[in-house]
């Protein structure tokens, strides 16, 4: 898979926005590859993902999420960092793209 890509945050994401992400526990961004293809990533603290989890185990029976990741801390940085990380183990190569 081509190696070049671009993080796209959510649209009008903002200083406020990165402040709070740690506190919020979750984003979501796209990966756009200039290959073509993009992926939209949920990223989760453990906590964030836990209480998610459970909020939609509460009426359903199972919880997914494609093409999720978990860190220690949301923020813009580990996720820079972190799909750097995923870009070159491959990860993307199995990843579900965005329709």
């Amino acid at each position: 898979m081509d190696k070049s890509y671009a993080i796209e945050l959510p649209e009008g994401y903002d200083e406020r926005d990165e402040a709070e992400t740690p506190v919020k526990g979750w984003l979501v961004v796209v990966v756009r590859f200039a290959s073509g293809y993009s992926y939209e990533v949920s990223f989760y603290d453990p906590v964030r993902l836990l209480q998610t989890a459970n909020d939609v185990l509460a009426t359903d029976e199972y919880y997914t999420d494609p093409n999720l990741v978990v860190l220690r801390e949301v923020n813009t940085v580990n996720i820079t960092n972190a799909i750097a990380d995923l870009v070159a183990r491959g990860f993307f190569d199995k990843a579900v793209p965005s329709a």
